[in-house]
């Protein structure tokens, strides 16, 4: 039996669970350019040491299984909760990497739901750089089960908002001022995501935080 190892591409490293349907195509896409899709496929069985064809099964599961430990992040696989499972084959990895990245401890759970809630301020150059930060934080929670209402997610980014001046504020106003009274219960992603593309257009307004502290200098309040 050669020792050759698959020519397998190196496609990304496996960070969390936002990155867990990318990476699982990837995984798949690769598998499949080498007519290996069969061995993460968990309808078809693996052969029994007896039958024929089971050293090169092994061969190929081996190889694969190498590959996609070394695709996981450093801090995925040091998980205690890998001493749960006993890995021996491709799908054995997959189904217990996706549980892993998936169910999270109550704590962590409860941290990445907090993130989101109270999301950092003042740490951000422009309205873009804080949208997208703050999407990232709230697919983290909804992730593990902690869910952010699309209202909540828009009162937060309303609520940074509103510190970046006047035409934060104004910006702030309009916004609330067209939503129903009802607005909790019917709000959708979609909204929250039309607010954020919309608060964007703040940046061309509004100065960035290099630019307040200037002006803060060159303009200082009286006492």
């Amino acid at each position: 039996m050669t020792e050759n190892p698959l020519p397998l591409a190196l496609i990304d490293v496996l960070e969390g669970p936002e990155h867990m349907i990318p990476w699982m195509n990837q995984v798949k896409a690769e598998l499949q350019r080498l007519g290996l899709l069969v061995l993460v496929e968990p309808k078809i069985p693996a052969p029994e040491p007896h039958e024929e064809g089971y050293e090169y099964w092994k061969h190929l599961a081996g190889c694969v299984l190498n590959w996609l430990r070394s695709r996981v992040s450093h801090e995925i696989r040091n998980s205690p909760r890998w001493g749960c499972y006993n890995i021996r084959s491709p799908v054995e990895y997959l189904n217990a990497v996706e549980v892993i990245v998936r169910i999270t401890d109550a704590h962590s759970a409860r941290e990445k739901w907090e993130k989101a809630l109270g999301f950092q301020r003042n740490e951000y150059n422009s309205v873009r750089e804080y949208v997208t930060e703050l999407k990232r934080a709230i697919m983290a929670s909804d992730l593990v089960g902690m869910y952010v209402a699309p209202f909540q997610a828009t009162c937060i980014l309303l609520r940074w908002v509103e510190d970046l001046g006047e035409e934060g504020r104004q910006f702030s106003d309009r916004i609330c001022s067209t939503l129903p009274l009802n607005i909790a219960r019917m709000m959708t992603t979609e909204h929250f995501i039309d607010i954020c593309n919309q608060a964007i257009g703040l940046d061309a307004q509004c100065p960035t935080a290099d630019e307040a502290l200037e002006r803060s200098v060159q303009n200082p309040i009286a006492e």
